[in-house]
């Protein structure tokens, strides 16, 4: 092996470690965006949500926000579901949210009553299912929306994520076979290519 072939190695077994380092650096500062902030969540517990079909009262759920990450960092786990009380853990109605999700808010009516799905708001995921959902207060919905946005941003974060671990991965296989493909010329030596001189 000669004393150039070890020291292009060397450099670059020097700057893979950097990099891996970097990578770390970035994936602690990157973490947080990866999870949900409760706090920041308006609607943390749930609340009864009137479920519509084509603009009118169908039933009645608890709604509550799904957001934890159970198992791999990048598959989205986000979700509202509904219930059919607050104590109840058997899910009557799913949807997912995510970075793809649509909001929708109606104008409210000229008159409202007391315990009518008053103000409505439809949400669609990237296949153009919907989901028709009311509350009685504007203040109630606009708790929703902003926690319904605070969980695409989120989302998004983790998309980006994703595809940022992917090139990554890419970008190291190329190195490793530029790596490959320097060994074997050194193995073979530079007669099928040249000359030494």
């Amino acid at each position: 092996r000669s004393s150039e072939s070890a020291c292009w190695e060397q450099m670059a077994r020097k700057k893979a470690a950097e990099e891996e380092e970097d990578e770390g650096e970035e994936g602690k500062q990157d973490a947080d965006k990866l999870k949900v902030n409760p706090d920041e969540l308006p609607v943390q517990d749930g609340s009864w949500l009137f479920k519509l079909k084509n603009g009118k009262k169908q039933k009645k759920l608890f709604f509550r926000i799904q957001y934890e990450l159970e198992s791999e960092m990048y598959n989205n786990n986000f979700c509202i579901q509904g219930f059919q009380n607050s104590s109840s853990d058997k899910c009557k109605e799913t949807f997912p949210l995510d970075q793809d999700t649509v909001v929708f808010s109606d104008p409210p009516p000229k008159k409202t009553k007391q315990g009518k799905p008053n103000y409505k708001f439809k949400l669609f995921d990237h296949t153009g299912i919907v989901l028709e959902l009311a509350t009685e207060s504007d203040q109630e919905r606009a708790d929703w929306l902003a926690s319904i946005e605070h969980i695409k941003q989120v989302a998004t974060e983790l998309v980006k994520h994703t595809r940022a671990i992917s090139a990554i991965s890419e970008a190291e296989e190329e190195r490793r076979r530029g790596i490959d493909l320097a060994q074997n010329f050194e193995a073979i030596g530079p007669g099928l290519f040249g000359t030494e001189t």
